[in-house]
């Protein structure tokens, strides 16, 4: 058995003593078994149990929080079930996008996921789309994306094509602009779920700015993240 340097080794020993006839011990037979790969698989495994434990534990608050503010913002129980059901769908195809393709997922594909059932995929262009986010940013993201098609009113509009978002990326930061004739300004609903989840999620969680602009043919969301924060993971930032 040959070690690397630095490298640690993990032996399951047996010890046996020999004795003689007189009752002592004349040596001590050694069995050493080399069981580092089944250590390091015992040790993957809980970090999976562990991560997955994590995962649903946040899951679960998102659908707590998600259950709170439909309920605050609808005026009967069957509005609060089209709200909710839709929220929670969202929620649904992003989780369904990280057991297939996480921990790293792209802003193409969380967009592709969430707006598929509606539109499509193919609503993201520029070379931006493939940065990667961690699974927590994915939700997030995915979520505001989701409120944006809901209000805007493009997911209910017959014809609708859905918004064009342009993605990309210039000096270490990654813009995101989204156009559509339908866009709502969430800018100005400071009591709005959608505006406060796009407000507080773009500005702490993504260390991150936006705007809204008023077009000739509809309006524009721009977003504005660094690349560099905590939740664009090394192959979305070298992109």
């Amino acid at each position: 058995m040959t070690a690397e340097a630095d490298e640690d080794r993990y032996l399951d020993l047996t010890l046996q003593p020999l004795i003689n006839d007189d009752g002592q011990v004349e040596a001590i037979f050694c069995r050493g078994q080399d069981v580092t790969e089944q250590v390091k698989a015992l040790a993957v495994q809980q970090f999976l149990r562990d991560e997955l434990a994590h995962r649903l534990g946040n899951i679960l608050a998102v659908v707590v929080a998600l259950a709170e503010q439909s309920a605050a913002r609808t005026p009967s129980l069957e509005r609060f079930r089209t709200v909710f059901g839709a929220r929670l769908s969202a929620l649904a195809a992003i989780n369904a996008l990280l057991n297939r393709h996480g921990p790293e997922v792209s802003v193409e594909a969380v967009f592709d996921a969430v707006a598929r059932p509606l539109f499509g995929p193919g609503l993201v262009s520029g070379g931006g789309r493939t940065a990667t986010l961690t699974p927590k940013a994915a939700i997030t993201l995915g979520l505001m994306f989701h409120e944006m098609l809901q209000s805007s009113g493009a997911a209910t509009k017959p014809g609708s094509t859905g918004p064009r978002i342009r993605a990309h990326q210039r000096a270490g930061r990654l813009h995101l602009i989204c156009v559509s004739p339908d866009l709502r300004d969430f800018s100005k609903d400071g009591d709005d779920f959608a505006h406060r989840l796009i407000d507080h999620a773009v500005r702490h969680e993504f260390q991150g700015s936006w705007v809204f602009f008023h077009r000739k043919k509809g309006a524009a969301a721009c977003f504005e993240f660094p690349l560099t924060h905590s939740v664009w993971t090394r192959s979305g930032a070298a992109a």
